[in-house]
């Protein structure tokens, strides 16, 4: 999948990491510069610059203007232990922050290095790299797009890459997802035990597989409680992969309560983007949170806790995820990770605040 340069790019920076390891350069020793590095291996100074600025960036070496490359302390140390690529996207969300901080956490307790490493659209090829290095990888995947050079290159990882918050396990690819079916069912109840029979959903692209569940869930859940499971709407919010998200969830929410035939007294929101979006149409249309409609949502960060008010949600614990996923690294560097237990379904629960009521009409 790579190119000749990749590959000359990687095996040299294979050879320098191999050095360190082998105690060829002690701490704060100086190596061969860049074009010394390009000669004695045979590949372009860009090349070599670029497997030199790649081990700068994991301070493993350090760059002295005007004296050189040297060696940093305790990189034979760091090079000996496991690293960690921990892949998101590059929105800075509450959801994607606090992926991270997990994820650090986590390898920390481990005696771990953690690479971070941000997926941009369009541009799958650095985690693709980061993949086919060979550390093993999290990656945080909640956008609804096709990756097929990424998803071929996940089935190939052989369990050293896990997914979160979405799931391939039926192609091979161990996965960390939220049991949707528990979750919109505990929503449901919440919601119908307030009172209210009518609730849309509010999300984006119902054909996809996780959101297919949900909504599936959704329609049962309120037939099953006595709602109006036949005339609840689904309202699609539509948006670009890591584009804005409140600014679609707030004009399609704004829509729906516009419009003459709308009976719908509470909302289910798939995500806390989502919910800010709606919160704001709410507000405009009259009918604020929770006195004139009623908001869950799936997911919680720090934007619904913060929120005004503050929003009930369905904490799907991404920790626990996270904490998950690292199991299943553990198991696939030990050859332990049978197809049985590629996927892990972690169990949601209420965090109850103020934006749920007895409906006003």
């Amino acid at each position: 999948m790579g190119t000749a340069s990749d590959t000359k790019y990687q095996s040299l920076r294979e050879s320098i990491t191999n050095a360190i390891q082998a105690g060829e350069y002690c701490a704060g020793q100086r190596l061969p510069g860049e074009r010394e590095l390009a000669s004695r291996f045979g590949v372009s100074y860009m090349t070599a610059r670029r497997a030199v600025s790649d081990l700068v960036e994991a301070e493993l070496l350090e760059r002295r203007p005007g004296s050189g490359i040297y060696l940093r302390s305790r990189s034979a140390e760091r090079l000996s232990a496991t690293t960690i690529n921990l892949i998101a996207t590059p929105a800075e969300g509450s959801i994607s922050k606090a992926f991270l901080r997990f994820g650090v956490q986590q390898a920390e307790l481990r005696g771990w290095n953690s690479r971070i490493t941000r997926m941009h659209n369009g541009y799958e090829r650095p985690t693709v790299r980061a993949i086919l290095e060979g550390d093993p990888a999290l990656l945080l995947l909640d956008t609804m797009r096709e990756w097929t050079l990424l998803n071929d290159t996940l089935r190939a990882a052989e369990g050293r890459v896990v997914l979160v918050a979405n799931q391939l396990a039926d192609q091979g690819v161990p996965s960390v997802v939220g049991d949707d079916r528990v979750g919109i069912r505990l929503a449901c109840e919440m919601l119908v035990k307030a009172g209210h029979r009518n609730i849309a959903m509010v999300s984006t692209n119902p054909a996809h597989p996780v959101t297919h569940i949900q909504v599936e869930t959704w329609r049962s859940s309120l037939a099953a409680l006595g709602g109006d499971a036949a005339e609840s709407a689904f309202i699609y919010a539509d948006w670009e992969d890591f584009g804005d998200r409140i600014a679609p969830s707030y004009e399609a929410v704004r829509q729906a309560l516009m419009s003459p035939d709308r009976k719908f007294t509470a909302l289910i929101c798939l995500q806390d983007e989502i919910a800010l979006g709606a919160l704001a149409a709410c507000r405009e249309c009259g009918c604020p949170v929770p006195d004139g409609m009623s908001l869950i949502c799936c997911g919680d960060s720090t934007l619904m806790e913060y929120a005004s008010p503050p929003v009930t949600v369905i904490d799907v614990d991404l920790e626990g995820h996270v904490k998950a996923a690292f199991e299943l690294v553990e198991a696939a560097l030990a050859g332990a990770l049978t197809p049985e237990k590629r996927l892990r379904l972690i169990t949601p629960r209420v965090v109850e605040r103020k934006s749920v009521s007895t409906p006003s009409r």
